[in-house]
């Protein structure tokens, strides 16, 4: 079967929106386990725990921040563009796996067929970017046969 990018563009878009909620949800339930985290006699563990708590928000407030960017970059692809050359937002075809260049999403499966949702800096679309149906991009040493861009 044939994926449409359209498809995959959806499917990466709600993948970063659960990431997203995901991220939020844990915020608020950090938020809410120091609101119930009572002061005891044990003041160092009580101290501990609070810190402890306010560098996983910390944490997860900077991987909001990186799904926020990632967002904006999916926004700027227009899924029903076509081109004759890899670039930012193609699906590519190739005798090693198939790969949508956006955000890195990594290994995604649509109705069973895997393809790699790679950011554009990534090794693999940094070989492939420029590249046409029939050209051979190279990898880390190992060659890889464009065969179809969507």
């Amino acid at each position: 079967m044939r994926l449409k990018k359209q498809e995959l563009y959806d499917l990466c878009l709600q993948t970063i929106s659960e990431k997203v909620e995901l991220c939020r949800d844990m915020l608020e339930r950090i938020d809410e386990g120091s609101k119930d985290d009572t002061k005891s006699s044990a003041g160092d563990k009580f101290e501990t725990s609070r810190e402890m708590m306010k560098q996983e928000a910390e944490k997860i407030s900077s991987q909001l921040s990186i799904l926020s960017d990632q967002k904006k970059v999916l926004s700027q692809i227009d899924p029903e563009q076509s081109d004759d050359v890899i670039s930012l937002g193609s699906y590519v075809m190739s005798d090693k796996g198939n790969y949508y260049i956006t955000i890195p999403l990594g290994k995604l499966n649509h109705d069973g067929t895997l393809f790699y949702a790679i950011s554009d800096q990534s090794p693999m679309a940094r070989a492939l970017l420029g590249k046409s149906v029939n050209d051979v991009a190279l990898v880390n040493g190992r060659e890889i046969l464009v065969i179809e861009i969507v």
